[in-house]
Protein backbone atom coordinates (compact mmCIF):
# COMPACT_ATOMS: atom_id res chain seq x y z
CA UNK A 1 0.00 0.00 0.00
CA UNK A 2 1.62 3.23 -1.17
CA UNK A 3 2.11 6.23 1.70
CA UNK A 4 0.41 9.25 1.32
CA UNK A 5 3.55 10.95 -0.11
CA UNK A 6 3.80 8.27 -2.74
CA UNK A 7 0.31 8.37 -3.90
CA UNK A 8 0.61 12.09 -4.43
CA UNK A 9 3.70 11.76 -6.08
CA UNK A 10 2.18 9.17 -7.83
CA UNK A 11 -1.18 11.00 -9.21
CA UNK A 12 1.02 14.19 -10.33
CA UNK A 13 3.10 12.31 -12.26
CA UNK A 14 -0.10 10.61 -13.89
CA UNK A 15 -1.66 13.59 -14.28
CA UNK A 16 1.23 15.58 -15.76
CA UNK A 17 2.17 12.49 -18.65
CA UNK A 18 -1.77 12.46 -19.57
CA UNK A 19 -1.72 15.95 -20.82
CA UNK A 20 1.62 15.60 -22.36
CA UNK A 21 2.52 12.09 -23.31
CA UNK A 22 5.77 12.09 -22.63
CA UNK A 23 8.84 11.49 -19.77
CA UNK A 24 8.06 13.95 -16.77
CA UNK A 25 10.88 15.39 -15.23
CA UNK A 26 10.95 15.27 -11.92
CA UNK A 27 11.05 19.16 -11.62
CA UNK A 28 7.79 19.44 -13.08
CA UNK A 29 6.54 17.30 -10.17
CA UNK A 30 7.81 19.01 -7.95
CA UNK A 31 6.13 22.62 -8.77
CA UNK A 32 2.95 20.55 -8.74
CA UNK A 33 3.55 18.94 -5.51
CA UNK A 34 4.93 21.80 -3.60
CA UNK A 35 8.28 19.16 -3.20
CA UNK A 36 11.50 19.31 -3.62
CA UNK A 37 13.81 17.68 -6.23
CA UNK A 38 15.40 15.77 -4.07
CA UNK A 39 12.21 13.87 -2.23
CA UNK A 40 10.37 13.79 -5.92
CA UNK A 41 13.49 11.38 -6.92
CA UNK A 42 13.71 9.62 -3.75
CA UNK A 43 9.99 8.88 -3.93
CA UNK A 44 10.85 7.87 -7.60
CA UNK A 45 12.93 5.27 -6.56
CA UNK A 46 10.48 3.61 -4.40
CA UNK A 47 8.21 3.81 -7.05
CA UNK A 48 10.05 2.46 -9.56
CA UNK A 49 11.28 -0.62 -7.22
CA UNK A 50 7.35 -1.48 -6.62
CA UNK A 51 6.34 -1.16 -10.63
CA UNK A 52 4.68 2.33 -10.74
CA UNK A 53 7.25 3.86 -12.60
CA UNK A 54 9.70 3.85 -15.57
CA UNK A 55 12.58 5.67 -16.00
CA UNK A 56 13.83 7.26 -18.96
CA UNK A 57 17.56 8.19 -19.69
CA UNK A 58 18.78 10.90 -21.75
CA UNK A 59 17.82 14.82 -22.68
CA UNK A 60 14.44 14.15 -23.25
CA UNK A 61 14.08 11.79 -20.60
CA UNK A 62 12.26 11.53 -17.19
CA UNK A 63 9.47 8.99 -15.85
CA UNK A 64 6.45 7.64 -16.70
CA UNK A 65 3.89 5.81 -14.99
CA UNK A 66 3.22 2.22 -15.68
CA UNK A 67 0.17 0.03 -16.35
CA UNK A 68 -0.10 -0.90 -12.75
CA UNK A 69 0.42 2.99 -11.48
CA UNK A 70 -3.11 3.70 -13.67
CA UNK A 71 -4.64 0.59 -11.86
CA UNK A 72 -3.21 1.42 -8.68
CA UNK A 73 -5.06 5.10 -8.90
CA UNK A 74 -8.01 3.58 -10.77
CA UNK A 75 -7.38 5.08 -14.34
CA UNK A 76 -8.00 3.58 -17.80
CA UNK A 77 -5.09 2.60 -19.14
CA UNK A 78 -6.71 3.56 -22.41
CA UNK A 79 -7.82 6.46 -24.19
CA UNK A 80 -10.00 8.76 -22.07
CA UNK A 81 -12.43 11.33 -22.62
CA UNK A 82 -12.26 14.30 -20.77
CA UNK A 83 -15.11 15.31 -18.16
CA UNK A 84 -15.45 18.67 -17.47
CA UNK A 85 -15.85 20.27 -14.00
CA UNK A 86 -16.26 23.80 -13.22
CA UNK A 87 -16.64 24.97 -10.11
CA UNK A 88 -18.25 28.67 -8.35
CA UNK A 89 -16.01 31.34 -8.07
CA UNK A 90 -16.19 34.42 -5.06
CA UNK A 91 -18.10 36.22 -7.75
CA UNK A 92 -20.63 33.25 -8.68
CA UNK A 93 -19.90 32.39 -11.66
CA UNK A 94 -18.46 28.61 -13.07
CA UNK A 95 -15.03 28.64 -13.75
CA UNK A 96 -13.53 25.18 -15.35
CA UNK A 97 -11.06 23.78 -13.80
CA UNK A 98 -7.72 22.22 -15.41
CA UNK A 99 -8.99 18.62 -13.97
CA UNK A 100 -10.76 15.65 -15.40
CA UNK A 101 -13.58 13.37 -13.20
CA UNK A 102 -11.99 9.71 -13.56
CA UNK A 103 -14.76 7.95 -11.61
CA UNK A 104 -18.26 8.84 -10.54
CA UNK A 105 -20.14 7.02 -7.83
CA UNK A 106 -23.58 7.94 -6.65
CA UNK A 107 -23.69 7.19 -3.02
CA UNK A 108 -27.29 7.53 -1.98
CA UNK A 109 -30.50 9.01 -4.15
CA UNK A 110 -33.27 8.70 -1.66
CA UNK A 111 -34.91 11.74 -2.48
CA UNK A 112 -34.06 15.13 -4.00
CA UNK A 113 -32.92 16.32 -0.78
CA UNK A 114 -30.62 13.38 0.15
CA UNK A 115 -28.81 12.64 -2.95
CA UNK A 116 -24.77 12.33 -2.45
CA UNK A 117 -22.05 11.58 -5.14
CA UNK A 118 -18.26 11.14 -4.74
CA UNK A 119 -15.51 11.66 -7.71
CA UNK A 120 -12.56 11.20 -8.07
CA UNK A 121 -10.52 13.52 -10.35
CA UNK A 122 -6.99 13.86 -11.56
CA UNK A 123 -5.74 17.49 -11.90
CA UNK A 124 -5.45 21.09 -10.18
CA UNK A 125 -7.66 20.89 -6.94
CA UNK A 126 -6.45 24.20 -5.08
CA UNK A 127 -9.48 26.26 -6.75
CA UNK A 128 -11.54 23.81 -5.35
CA UNK A 129 -13.22 24.46 -1.93
CA UNK A 130 -15.99 23.10 0.36
CA UNK A 131 -19.50 24.98 0.24
CA UNK A 132 -18.58 25.95 -3.32
CA UNK A 133 -20.99 25.26 -6.38
CA UNK A 134 -20.33 22.51 -8.60
CA UNK A 135 -20.43 21.22 -11.92
CA UNK A 136 -19.91 17.89 -13.42
CA UNK A 137 -20.30 16.68 -17.18
CA UNK A 138 -21.70 15.82 -19.22
CA UNK A 139 -20.29 12.49 -19.22
CA UNK A 140 -18.56 10.25 -22.35
CA UNK A 141 -21.94 7.94 -24.16
CA UNK A 142 -24.66 9.01 -20.89
CA UNK A 143 -24.32 12.90 -21.31
CA UNK A 144 -25.13 12.87 -16.94
CA UNK A 145 -24.29 16.13 -15.52
CA UNK A 146 -24.40 16.81 -11.99
CA UNK A 147 -25.10 20.29 -10.35
CA UNK A 148 -24.60 20.04 -6.98
CA UNK A 149 -22.76 21.69 -3.72
CA UNK A 150 -19.33 20.52 -2.43
CA UNK A 151 -19.54 18.84 1.44
CA UNK A 152 -16.48 17.20 1.52
CA UNK A 153 -12.75 17.66 -0.21
CA UNK A 154 -9.80 15.20 0.19
CA UNK A 155 -6.61 16.34 -1.94
CA UNK A 156 -4.54 13.77 -1.12
CA UNK A 157 -6.89 10.82 -2.66
CA UNK A 158 -8.33 13.31 -5.54
CA UNK A 159 -12.01 12.35 -4.11
CA UNK A 160 -14.54 15.10 -3.69
CA UNK A 161 -18.32 14.75 -1.87
CA UNK A 162 -21.40 16.12 -3.53
CA UNK A 163 -24.60 16.38 -2.27
CA UNK A 164 -26.43 16.92 -5.77
CA UNK A 165 -29.41 19.14 -6.00
CA UNK A 166 -29.81 18.32 -9.93
CA UNK A 167 -29.30 15.57 -12.22
CA UNK A 168 -29.47 15.99 -16.01
CA UNK A 169 -29.24 13.64 -19.03
CA UNK A 170 -29.22 14.35 -22.89
CA UNK A 171 -29.73 11.17 -24.53
CA UNK A 172 -27.36 9.55 -26.99
CA UNK A 173 -29.15 10.25 -30.26
CA UNK A 174 -27.41 11.07 -33.28
CA UNK A 175 -27.70 14.75 -34.16
CA UNK A 176 -28.88 13.84 -38.29
CA UNK A 177 -31.78 11.26 -36.26
CA UNK A 178 -33.13 15.04 -35.11
CA UNK A 179 -31.74 17.56 -37.65
CA UNK A 180 -34.01 19.44 -40.19
CA UNK A 181 -32.65 18.34 -43.59
CA UNK A 182 -31.09 20.43 -46.09
CA UNK A 183 -34.23 19.64 -48.36
CA UNK A 184 -36.92 20.69 -46.02
CA UNK A 185 -34.70 23.74 -44.35
CA UNK A 186 -36.96 26.93 -44.33
CA UNK A 187 -33.92 28.82 -45.58
CA UNK A 188 -33.42 32.30 -47.25
CA UNK A 189 -30.17 33.02 -50.11
CA UNK A 190 -28.04 35.90 -50.04
CA UNK A 191 -30.06 37.56 -52.76
CA UNK A 192 -33.40 37.53 -50.69
CA UNK A 193 -34.76 40.92 -49.85
CA UNK A 194 -34.95 42.13 -46.49
CA UNK A 195 -38.78 42.80 -47.50
CA UNK A 196 -39.03 38.91 -48.31
CA UNK A 197 -37.11 37.36 -45.33
CA UNK A 198 -39.52 39.51 -42.78
CA UNK A 199 -42.36 38.12 -44.95
CA UNK A 200 -41.03 34.14 -44.32
CA UNK A 201 -40.72 35.57 -40.41
CA UNK A 202 -44.28 36.20 -40.48
CA UNK A 203 -45.87 33.04 -42.55
CA UNK A 204 -43.72 30.50 -40.58
CA UNK A 205 -43.48 31.93 -37.32
CA UNK A 206 -39.05 31.12 -37.11
CA UNK A 207 -37.11 33.87 -35.96
CA UNK A 208 -34.04 32.60 -36.82
CA UNK A 209 -33.33 31.86 -40.87
CA UNK A 210 -30.35 30.26 -42.20
CA UNK A 211 -28.98 31.82 -45.49
CA UNK A 212 -27.73 29.18 -48.07
CA UNK A 213 -26.08 30.01 -51.06
CA UNK A 214 -26.66 28.30 -54.44
CA UNK A 215 -23.45 26.04 -53.65
CA UNK A 216 -24.92 24.95 -50.45
CA UNK A 217 -22.64 27.28 -48.52
CA UNK A 218 -23.62 29.15 -45.17
CA UNK A 219 -23.54 32.55 -45.68
CA UNK A 220 -24.83 33.37 -41.81
CA UNK A 221 -28.15 33.30 -40.02
CA UNK A 222 -30.57 36.50 -40.23
CA UNK A 223 -33.05 36.78 -37.22
CA UNK A 224 -36.35 38.98 -36.67
CA UNK A 225 -34.19 41.09 -33.74
CA UNK A 226 -31.74 42.20 -37.02
CA UNK A 227 -35.11 43.00 -39.10
CA UNK A 228 -36.24 45.59 -36.41
CA UNK A 229 -32.96 47.21 -35.93
CA UNK A 230 -32.76 47.19 -39.94
CA UNK A 231 -36.16 48.86 -40.09
CA UNK A 232 -35.09 51.87 -37.22
CA UNK A 233 -32.07 52.24 -39.21
CA UNK A 234 -34.59 52.88 -42.27
CA UNK A 235 -32.34 50.08 -44.15
CA UNK A 236 -35.08 47.67 -45.22
CA UNK A 237 -35.08 48.12 -49.25
CA UNK A 238 -31.52 46.03 -49.80
CA UNK A 239 -30.96 42.16 -49.68
CA UNK A 240 -29.30 39.97 -47.35
CA UNK A 241 -25.78 40.62 -48.98
CA UNK A 242 -26.66 44.55 -48.22
CA UNK A 243 -28.22 43.29 -44.43
CA UNK A 244 -24.51 41.67 -43.83
CA UNK A 245 -22.92 45.30 -44.66
CA UNK A 246 -25.33 46.88 -41.91
CA UNK A 247 -23.37 44.24 -39.66
CA UNK A 248 -27.53 42.65 -39.60
CA UNK A 249 -26.09 38.63 -40.24
CA UNK A 250 -25.11 36.52 -37.90
CA UNK A 251 -21.67 34.94 -39.26
CA UNK A 252 -21.81 30.96 -40.44
CA UNK A 253 -22.76 29.16 -36.80
CA UNK A 254 -21.94 25.33 -37.51
CA UNK A 255 -21.58 21.80 -36.04
CA UNK A 256 -20.33 18.58 -37.96
CA UNK A 257 -22.64 15.60 -38.57
CA UNK A 258 -20.46 13.54 -35.61
CA UNK A 259 -21.13 16.52 -33.10
CA UNK A 260 -23.56 15.38 -30.26
CA UNK A 261 -26.53 17.10 -28.68
CA UNK A 262 -24.89 18.37 -26.54
CA UNK A 263 -22.16 19.68 -28.64
CA UNK A 264 -24.73 21.53 -30.60
CA UNK A 265 -26.33 23.07 -27.55
CA UNK A 266 -23.37 24.46 -26.53
CA UNK A 267 -22.48 25.74 -29.57
CA UNK A 268 -25.80 27.61 -29.75
CA UNK A 269 -25.93 28.81 -26.06
CA UNK A 270 -22.30 30.39 -27.03
CA UNK A 271 -23.63 32.26 -30.00
CA UNK A 272 -27.27 32.73 -28.24
CA UNK A 273 -29.22 31.07 -30.99
CA UNK A 274 -32.08 28.91 -31.12
CA UNK A 275 -30.45 26.52 -33.98
CA UNK A 276 -27.33 25.95 -36.05
CA UNK A 277 -26.06 24.47 -39.05
CA UNK A 278 -24.52 20.80 -39.65
CA UNK A 279 -21.49 20.74 -42.34
CA UNK A 280 -20.06 18.17 -43.85
CA UNK A 281 -16.12 18.55 -44.34
CA UNK A 282 -16.61 20.40 -47.57
CA UNK A 283 -18.35 22.98 -46.18
CA UNK A 284 -21.79 22.15 -47.55
CA UNK A 285 -25.23 22.51 -45.69
CA UNK A 286 -26.42 19.03 -44.46
CA UNK A 287 -29.32 20.64 -42.48
CA UNK A 288 -29.89 22.33 -39.34
CA UNK A 289 -30.56 21.23 -35.40
CA UNK A 290 -32.46 23.31 -33.29
CA UNK A 291 -33.18 23.51 -29.88
CA UNK A 292 -36.66 22.73 -29.80
CA UNK A 293 -35.77 19.58 -31.79
CA UNK A 294 -33.90 18.71 -29.18
CA UNK A 295 -35.90 19.32 -26.19
CA UNK A 296 -38.64 16.88 -27.96
CA UNK A 297 -35.97 14.25 -27.94
CA UNK A 298 -35.47 14.47 -24.28
CA UNK A 299 -39.08 14.99 -23.42
CA UNK A 300 -39.68 11.37 -25.75
CA UNK A 301 -36.76 9.62 -24.51
CA UNK A 302 -38.28 10.04 -20.43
Amino acid sequence: MLTGSQKDVLKALVDIYRKKNKPIKSDEIAVTTGRSNGTIRNIMISLRALNFVESVAGPKGGYIPTPGAFGELKLPTGEWKEVPLRVGSDDGKLVKIDATVNELDLLRLPSPDESFAEITISGEMSQINVGAHIVIGPTPNTNLALDGTIVGLYPSTGKILIEISKITSIPPTSIMELAIPYEKMVKINPETSIKDAAIKFYETGIRVLPIVDEDRNLFGFFCSEHFAKLVVKNKIDGNMKDAKEEDAVIPPVTVSPDATLVDALRTMDNHHLGRVAIVDSEGLVLGVITKTGILKSVLSYY
